[in-house]
């Protein structure tokens, strides 16, 4: 094609800021060599059967060879040249194919100077362009000795080059998704900050709720209507100190600051203690708590309080999905070929989906109530996993609809300490 350009145009085309913002958003300019480039400038050569393809990037002051072939010399040595050497600069300043059979007779380029140090005769460059229509250099080939380009040739680079852009585009916007995913993480991570200031704060409020309501309940001239009401407020305030201390720990959690009081502890102990913990709320639902943990058990080195509260989350959520006149059995076991202690709480309740059993444990998921009416603040499980692996264990599920669903902790005797 025969190029009508002047010195004003190519240099606002070249230099043109939003064309140059885009070039810089790739992040392309002064990078190494990529297989994902270098195996277009091969099959560009292969298919022109020429002797030199290039990858060319064209910024305000230079041209840089994002990948290039069969170049050799100081160009190739240093993946650039300056716009003196530069055919693709014209491929910017019009955006269409520029063929060029004999570069000495053009009348433009004949005076460039990739003619004589670079030995450019004959030249085939298309556009690598966005969608938004930002011209950011040229796919082209090259040969060192006059050549007609035919249709077909101009039609298979442009095909290459649409390639290429694809690949140029997955970098744009894989930059742009790193963006969204940074600014959200520093969002979640100042919304988490400010919900464990805010609870951390609710919990000196919350104790004298709960001491008043103690006072309450000792005084002699309450009626049983009175102190029933009172029993209510009371389990109410309680239910809610252990949902902020839920939020507390599993934020340490995601810290890694969950720390462990651990003690030798008799395993049959801390069972006993979460069921009858849970013997209201299962009386009041008609399930009955089945236990089954040896009293030949070995104790374990474990932070008795977590491993407490864990069981009481697990039976107290394995009560609210079983049907009424259900079973909830919680056992221990050691396994001696792992060194673990086994801890089961199973119920003969509806069951989980398939799907469900990684989401459950995520902070605030709501999987659906398989029971009318209970709400959950998704965070006791999350609060389980958390304590379980901080003791060096690990927590899964096992699950089928309509016949119930078993939770099995592992934890290894002798665990060295969460750091």
């Amino acid at each position: 094609m025969c190029l009508t350009v002047t010195a004003d145009s190519l240099t606002r085309a070249v230099k043109d800021p939003a064309r140059l913002n885009v070039l810089h958003a790739t992040r392309l300019l002064d990078t190494p060599p990529e297989e994902a480039f270098d195996r277009f400038t091969r099959l560009a050569s292969r298919i022109m059967q020429a002797p030199v393809a290039l990858v060319s990037l064209v910024a305000e002051d230079r041209q840089f060879f994002k990948s290039q072939y069969g170049l050799s010399g100081w160009a190739a040595a240093k993946r650039q040249t300056p716009l003196s050497h530069s055919f693709c600069q014209h491929v910017v300043e019009s955006p269409k194919p520029l063929v060029v059979f004999d570069a000495r007779e053009h009348p433009v380029l004949r005076t460039n100077l990739a003619i004589q140090d670079l030995n450019v005769v004959a030249y085939l460059g298309v556009p690598l362009q966005t969608p938004e229509g930002q011209t950011l250099g040229s796919l082209c080939t090259i040969d060192a000795k006059p050549r007609a380009w035919t249709n077909e040739d101009i039609a298979s680079l442009q095909d290459l080059a649409v390639a290429v852009m694809t690949e140029i585009q997955l970098r744009l916007f894989a930059r742009h998704f790193l963006g969204c995913y940074t600014q959200l993480r520093d969002l979640e991570l100042q919304r988490d900050e400010f919900t464990q200031m805010l609870v951390h704060d609710l919990r000196n409020p919350l104790g004298s709720l709960i001491a008043g309501l103690d006072f309450l309940h000792a005084m002699p001239t309450l009626g049983d209507e009175e102190r029933e009401y009172l029993a209510i407020a009371d389990d109410s305030a309680k239910s809610l100190r252990r949902m902020v201390n839920d939020i507390l720990d599993v934020g340490k959690a995601e810290a890694g600051r969950m720390a462990l009081d651990r003690s030798l502890t008799e395993p049959h102990e801390f069972v006993a203690l979460a069921c009858r913990q849970t013997e209201c709320l299962a009386r009041e639902a008609d399930i009955a708590i089945r236990q089954h943990v040896p009293v030949a058990l070995p104790p374990i080195n474990l932070d008795a309080e977590k491993l407490r509260r864990t069981l009481v989350n697990l039976i107290s959520n394995a009560i609210q999905h079983t049907p009424r006149s259900g079973t909830v059995q919680v056992s221990a076991r050691q396994r001696p070929e792992k060194n673990t202690l086994v801890l089961e709480v199973s119920d003969t309740g509806v069951g989980l989906p398939v799907d469900a059993f990684t989401q459950i444990f995520e902070k605030f998921s709501q999987v659906g109530s398989r029971k009318a009416g209970r709400v959950s603040t998704g965070l006791g499980l999350p609060f389980c996993k958390k304590a379980i692996e901080a003791h060096g264990g690990s927590i899964s599920v096992e699950s089928e609809l309509g016949k119930g669903t078993l939770f099995r902790i592992e934890i290894p005797y002798g665990a060295p300490l969460a750091p």
